[in-house]
């Protein structure tokens, strides 16, 4: 059903730029923009169902971003108190940020509404790009087989030595 949405899939993998990776249907559903289930073409079952599994997605990635930057702030900045590599974790965080790193990676232009009319800029949509680079987080990690080093070492290679 996800194919149905019209994601790049091809597109995607290209730019994760993980050689091995297999995870299409996870991937498809982390590219889901859920307002794009909105349509008509979509029963409402099959809705929830892929809702579920995005925000699963999304719980994941988030708390994988979470361990993965604070242990590259921690080994990065050793003179750092807490407070301050709470700042800075927090800062990189926030939705505009991942959002950012979305767009980097360019989430938009291969998610489910990449071709939907009057869709809203990523920087007007936060929450969405966020999440949905939550998500894709969560895939690779899921894809290598729950290997925190894999996924930690795409993030640091691709977002998180440019913070």
């Amino acid at each position: 059903m996800v194919n149905m949405l019209n994601i790049k899939l091809s597109e995607a993998k290209q730019a994760i730029a993980i050689p091995d990776f297999k995870s299409d249907d996870l991937l498809s559903h982390a590219l889901t923009d859920l307002s794009t289930l909105q349509l008509p073409t979509v029963p409402e079952q099959e809705r929830q169902s892929i809702v579920l599994k995005y925000r699963r997605l999304a719980f994941l990635g988030d708390c994988l971003l979470d361990a993965a930057l604070a242990d590259y702030l921690f080994g990065t900045y050793p003179a750092l108190t807490n407070q301050e590599l709470d700042t800075r974790r927090q800062a990189i965080m926030c939705r505009e940020s991942l959002t950012k790193f979305a767009m980097e990676l360019g989430l938009p232009n291969f998610c489910s509404s990449w071709n939907r009319q009057n869709r809203k800029r990523p920087t007007e949509e936060p929450g969405v790009y966020g999440e949905m680079f939550e998500a894709v987080v969560a895939v690779i990690y899921l894809d290598g087989e729950r290997n925190f080093e894999r996924v930690y070492r795409w993030l640091c290679d691709h977002f998180l030595q440019h913070c």
